[in-house]
């Protein structure tokens, strides 16, 4: 379920996610596919709940995700459409509380903390 109007992307997320507002301001639409940069708000007090990036409508790139309080919940890198590298996950007072490394096929290799 889609809403565009004026830059702004109203959508339903996968079953972890509630409804949320995503800014298309750096993002362009070509047939209908996501591209660059995209920002996702918590539906109520509209902060900043998460960044992601894409690339021919496919995850590649930088991905953040926010606590309400604004610290960082979680950061890593999806090479296409899969988690790649290291990821790190945050406790909401910014204390890392987990290490992952994913491999080329999205796989994780391992875990530290």
């Amino acid at each position: 379920f889609l809403i565009f109007s004026e830059g702004f992307t109203l959508m339903r997320e996968d079953e972890y996610k509630s409804l949320c507002y995503t800014l298309n301001k750096e993002n362009k639409l070509y047939k209908r596919q996501k591209e660059g940069k995209s920002e996702s708000y918590y539906p109520i007090d509209g902060k900043l709940y998460e960044e992601e990036n894409y690339k021919n409508d496919i995850l590649d790139g930088e991905y953040k995700s926010y606590y309400r309080n604004g610290k960082i919940h979680t950061i890593g890198y999806h090479t296409n459409g899969v988690r790649s590298g290291e990821w790190k996950d945050y406790s909401e007072n910014g204390k890392n509380i987990g290490i992952y490394t994913y491999n080329q096929n999205g796989r994780l290799d391992g875990k530290t903390i």
